[in-house]
């Protein structure tokens, strides 16, 4: 149910910080499916999905706190058009992010999902699978709309990018958002480094 009716109430909202906060009650879901089970291998997963999605949803949130200003921030999704054109570092930090979340390779939440279809397998949990796939696939659908939205240029030069004017981060926030697309990335491409981190702790904690 969560990650159903998470997934279609973050398809139906137009405010995008409203499209994350309801798409995590289907990423809660899907980290629940590795509650079902018990095991090493129930707790290494788990433990990587929420890993990953403690760096995916911290820096989509920060990146949005740069959409706007103090006084108005971004409250629908054609606010945030053309928004690669005019803060392309911040632009392409929460794409990076939306694609994570959507689970396309090369990501953390790739890994992640990867990680949770093996065990729904592996436990013979195939309604709980199958709902990740739906879920997943109506993700994916509304996470592009917005990357798509924040990638259109402007129809004539007079026209302002982006209907909200855009903080440039400073120098701790600049940190922040590096340092959680370099985790993302990093956990996609070489995601051995923390299931064997993961791996040692358990059999510490074992």
């Amino acid at each position: 149910a969560s990650m159903l009716i998470g997934n279609l109430l973050a398809l139906m909202q137009d405010n995008p910080k409203r499209l994350l906060a309801y798409s995590s009650i289907a990423h809660m879901g899907y980290a629940m499916l590795a509650a079902l089970l018990a095991g090493s291998y129930a707790v290494e997963a788990l433990a990587f999905y929420l890993a990953a999605y403690l760096l995916m949803t911290i820096a989509a949130f920060a990146a949005m706190v740069y959409v706007g200003s103090e006084a108005e921030e971004a409250r629908s999704l054609d606010q945030l058009r053309g928004l690669f054109w005019q803060r392309p570092g911040i632009a392409l930090c929460l794409m990076l992010m939306l694609l994570s979340l959507a689970g396309i390779p090369l990501t953390a939440g790739f890994i992640g999902k990867f990680y949770l279809i093996g065990l729904a397998v592996e436990g013979a949990l195939w309604l709980p699978l199958g709902a990740l796939v739906v879920g997943s696939v109506i993700g994916l659908f509304y996470y592009l709309r917005v990357i798509v939205v924040m990638l259109q240029s402007p129809e004539s030069d007079a026209e302002a990018v982006v209907t909200l004017p855009c903080r440039s981060p400073n120098l701790a926030g600049s940190a922040l958002l590096l340092a959680c697309s370099l985790g993302v990335m990093a956990m996609g491409v070489f995601p051995g480094i923390l299931t064997q981190l993961l791996r040692n702790i358990s059999r510490l904690a074992g």
